[in-house]
């Protein structure tokens, strides 16, 4: 996907104008890690906007609380967030999170639903909504509902 984003990167940068855009490979749960000059991979407060296409679900449970201070600690003070992932209806018991092919396929790893917008405002976040929401379930496993949102919102 870098690879991709990288090579369409001249495109649009001629298609709209701007030349304001980066793709970094890292672990967004990790975007405090330090480079080799002793710097954070993002600064604080450099990002006017994060996209997230069905990764959070991807981060682990125990990772999630370092994930959600990133995200805000790397947003501008007129920061938005456009995120777009697989949530369920239930809390995904452990031995389907423990499940490598449902939690390789997007599923074993879904947040919550309750829960994913209410960590964003927890963090201050405003504004939340979820622009999109599928009607009908993704996936129903063990009756368990998974459905795709798109949550957006700013700091």
């Amino acid at each position: 996907m870098l690879s991709l984003s990288r090579s369409a990167s001249k495109e649009v940068t001629k298609n709209i104008g701007f030349n304001n855009t980066e793709f970094l490979e890292g672990s967004i749960e990790k975007l405090d890690e330090l480079d080799k000059d002793l710097n954070p991979l993002i600064a604080d407060k450099s990002v006017d906007i994060i996209l997230s296409n069905c990764v959070l679900n991807l981060v682990s449970p125990e990772s999630r609380n370092n994930l959600l201070r990133n995200i805000k600690r790397v947003l501008n003070a007129n920061g938005r967030i456009a995120i777009s992932d697989i949530v369920s209806n239930k809390k995904v018991p452990l031995r389907l999170q423990n499940d490598h092919d449902l939690w390789t396929g997007c599923i074993s790893g879904a947040w919550y639903e309750p829960e994913f917008i209410s960590n964003f405002k927890e963090l201050g976040f405003k504004n939340l909504e979820f622009a999109e929401r599928s009607a009908e379930p993704w996936k129903v496993i063990e009756d368990i509902e998974f459905r795709t949102v798109t949550l957006v919102g700013n700091i």
